[in-house]
């Protein structure tokens, strides 16, 4: 990918409207980009706008 960012994809199940999701094996000060996109019968949606954090 472009200017060296890398791009994973994970699939997380809900059961109900609200998600969690924990990223592990993070390195403490970095800033960490994520998407989301929901996925159904019909098909995948777009994605999210995109949120940020900073491990600690």
């Amino acid at each position: 990918m472009a200017s060296g960012k890398e791009r994973e994809l994970r699939v997380v199940s809900c059961a109900t409207e609200t998600c969690s999701f924990h990223n592990s094996g993070t390195t403490p000060g970095t800033t960490y980009f994520y998407e989301v996109a929901a996925i159904n019968a019909a098909g995948t949606g777009p994605l999210s706008n995109q949120a940020s954090a900073v491990a600690r």
